[in-house]
């Protein structure tokens, strides 16, 4: 929410069990960090959940998180002087003697920009390296690729996720779009050859990649 009480953005965080949320601070970048509890994730039973979001609450490709529609009403609530005074109890503190012992706690990272991001990243060089290989022209992607890596390696991984995803996404497009030119070009030199004829402008345009 913005300093008036308008709802910004809204988003449900979990998986198909419960899950608490029982404080929120804000880093200094802006970021939120939200700490609690949950069912649904982790050893069993009830298990810490702290979790660190964007100040948009976007984390691409995250497979908990969800779009919420939860309404604001106006709840009228007022505060009001309790008149609660606060008065010295006479409490004496005393030594516990308590001793801490050290506990073996298991952390599980669910969700890592940096991680993510490299996920998807080698996942486009995979396909644009094997796409190429079957003769595909893929330049458009490849640019795309190339933006990904600089935004990895300058940290930029929200960035370098986006690009690596379009990456992708038009590597598939130029890949069908070579599948379906292929075989006309192959029935096109056939029939020239028959007829004697050159296709060397057909040739020459689908070799540039514009299929």
């Amino acid at each position: 929410m913005d300093e008036n009480g308008n709802v910004k953005w809204q988003k449900t965080y979990g998986g198909s069990d419960s899950e608490w949320a029982n404080a929120v601070a804000v880093a200094k970048n802006g970021d939120i960090i939200v700490a609690g509890d949950t069912i649904s994730f982790g050893a069993g039973g009830r298990d810490v959940w702290v979790l660190r979001l964007p100040s948009d609450g976007n984390l691409p490709g995250c497979d908990f998180c969800y779009d919420s529609n939860a309404q604001v009403s106006n709840i009228d609530a007022s505060i009001e002087n309790t008149d609660a005074t606060v008065e010295n109890s006479h409490v004496t503190p005393q030594p516990s003697e308590g001793i801490v012992k050290s506990v073996n706690l298991e952390v599980e990272t669910q969700y890592s920009y940096p991680e993510r991001a490299k996920s998807v990243l080698d996942k486009a060089k995979w396909e644009i390296s094997e796409y190429k290989s079957e003769g595909v022209i893929l330049t458009p992607a490849e640019e795309l690729l190339n933006s990904a890596q600089e935004a990895f390696n300058s940290g930029d991984y929200e960035k370098a996720y986006n690009y690596a995803s379009q990456a992708i996404q038009k590597a598939e497009e130029i890949k069908s779009q070579y599948e379906k030119a292929k075989p006309e070009v192959e029935k096109a030199k056939k029939l020239a050859s028959e007829a004697g004829l050159t296709v060397n402008p057909l040739l020459n345009v689908f070799n540039s990649g514009d299929y």
